[in-house]
């Protein structure tokens, strides 16, 4: 294995980058007056009665289409489970359409209605009541729809989708082991959220960053961005109240602010620096999590939204003589490999294989876990997070690229949804973003077109690295500016409670 980075430092919760050349394998109660149980989101899964059809009609999306045929299938699902392991030849890649008709109560008035795709491999097109919503690209992240304008709430509606794993040469993976299973591999669910929430459209991340700018053993800053958004035609004056708790379940601190959102406005809310003194570091022998209640009020004390993000304090370091140090401590890392593939299951995975095999990891002395060579199911980082197993995870450009800037944007746009859906991961330490990319280049035996390849190769991989530094890296500017007027105040106020935010200090 070689990568890019010989010693590379790094401080709390910021992932290494890595290039791979590799060869072989190796979710409150305020406490601000009495809250009104108001307006909140309502979820929930849609992954039983499909209707699934491997023929490629044009009209599948239409209400009258004929459908009685079709076949019954429950989400997650691949049309690929047995094509790797019966004696028939062939891998059926192309396009197939899911339908079904899902009655939406009234509950749904006056929200935004969003469908959640936790990953479909790899091309989706949506149509709800016969209308094109939208597409996305890419297998192995995250995505949703905004179906407000779609839907009608105390009718059925329905939901047809189209899932294409056809060969792209603009969509990586080009090449690799058995990772082009079509079909909608992971759970659906619908949420219903109030007109002003937090975001979801934030490359379908939960819309709430954590950042752990500086830990130690003695204490550790933290400081959380909230992406609001208000979709009234109207401003509206909120709240939001963040709640600090710790591994053993105690409050540990309370933030509030302030603000006022202009209508239909998006905001970025950075909180107050939080100090947190003796801090239960994460680590795989003692892996505590921390957690963030996050609460959005109007102005009327109703609480529109609640979400809990788990986190972990911990620091670490790569260095190229003497390897990795978790919070200052040398961890030999000791792991695997791991593919979302079960033999006559394929990708189309329950939540239980997941989990059964972190615990495996874990009960046989791993302490490490490489996610190869795509982002997999959000239970596998939970579960590591709980268990105390350091991961990196990596976007799927396996063995070649297309020289394209198509396949360059589609590259970049899986990094961002690669990071920000797994930003407060305490257990994840390496973004990587090319596999073996090196070990058969397409053009060899031809030293000049194999130069020209090479130098293509070069100038991705610089914008992949650029992206998710920008992307990782956000807050850290803001978090020294913070830091440093918080020192400052500190020392001019020693015995007074500062908020930044609010511009006060109580005493």
């Amino acid at each position: 294995m070689k990568t890019m980075i010989s010693k590379y430092k790094c401080g709390a919760n910021f992932p290494i980058l890595f290039y791979f050349i590799i060869v072989g394998t190796l979710r409150f109660s305020p406490i601000f007056g009495q809250v009104k149980q108001s307006n909140q989101e309502v979820n929930y899964s849609i992954n039983e009665a499909w209707k699934f059809s491997k023929e490629n009609n044009s009209n599948s999306y239409k209400i009258d289409f004929p459908d009685a045929n079709w076949t019954i299938v429950t989400i997650p699902h691949t049309w690929n489970n047995e094509d790797a392991m019966d004696e028939t030849p062939g891998f059926y890649r192309g396009a197939c359409w899911y339908r079904r008709s899902v009655f939406i109560g009234n509950e749904a008035k006056g929200k935004i209605a969003i469908l959640n795709f936790d990953g479909a491999n790899q091309v989706v097109e949506l149509y709800v009541n016969e209308v094109l919503v939208g597409k996305h690209i890419g297998g192995y992240t995250a995505f949703n729809f905004d179906i407000t304008k779609n839907i009608q709430p105390g009718k059925s509606n329905l939901i047809a989708i189209k899932v294409d794993n056809s060969y792209n040469e603009n969509i990586p993976p080009l090449t690799a082991d058995y990772t082009f299973f079509g079909g909608i591999n992971r759970p659906i669910s619908f949420s219903f959220v109030a007109p002003i929430h937090i975001a979801t459209d934030d490359f379908a991340s939960t819309g709430i960053y954590v950042k752990t700018p500086q830990v130690s053993e003695k204490d550790a800053t933290i400081s959380v961005k909230t992406i609001l958004k208000n979709e009234l035609s109207e401003k509206s004056n909120i709240q939001i109240i963040h709640k600090y708790i710790n591994p053993k379940g105690e409050v540990v601190k309370v933030s509030m602010s302030k603000l006022v959102l202009k209508a239909y406005e998006s905001k970025n809310i950075e909180s107050t620096a939080i100090q947190i003194a003796n801090p239960d570091l994460w680590s795989p022998d003692a892996p505590n999590l921390y957690k963030i209640v996050t609460s959005i009020l109007d102005n009327k004390n109703q609480l529109l939204q609640e979400k809990v993000t788990f986190f972990g304090l911990r620091w670490f370091e790569f260095t190229s003589d003497s390897g990795f140090y978790l919070n200052g401590k040398s961890l030999k890392l000791i792991g695997v490999n791991r593919h979302e593939v079960f033999a006559e299951i394929g990708n189309a995975l329950r939540d239980e294989f997941h989990v059964q095999d972190i615990k495996l990891i874990k009960e046989m002395g791993g302490n490490f876990l490489r996610i190869s060579h795509y982002p997999q199911d959000q239970n596998i980082l939970d579960w590591c997070d709980k268990l105390g197993i350091v991961t990196m995870v990596e976007i799927p450009i396996v063995n070649a690229i297309t020289e394209s800037n198509a396949f360059l944007d589609n590259s970049l746009y899986m990094a961002e949804e690669m990071v920000k859906q797994n930003y407060n991961h305490p257990s994840l330490v390496v973004w990587a973003y090319m596999n073996e990319v090196m070990l058969r280049p397409p053009f060899k035996q031809d030293a000049e077109r194999h130069a020209i390849y090479c130098k293509e190769l070069n100038r991705q991989a610089k914008e992949l690295e650029k992206l998710i530094s920008v992307v990782e890296f956000e807050f850290e500017d803001t978090n020294k500016q913070l830091n440093s007027l918080l020192s400052d105040l500190e020392k001019q106020y020693p015995n007074g409670e500062i908020d930044l935010l609010e511009g006060t200090v109580i005493f």
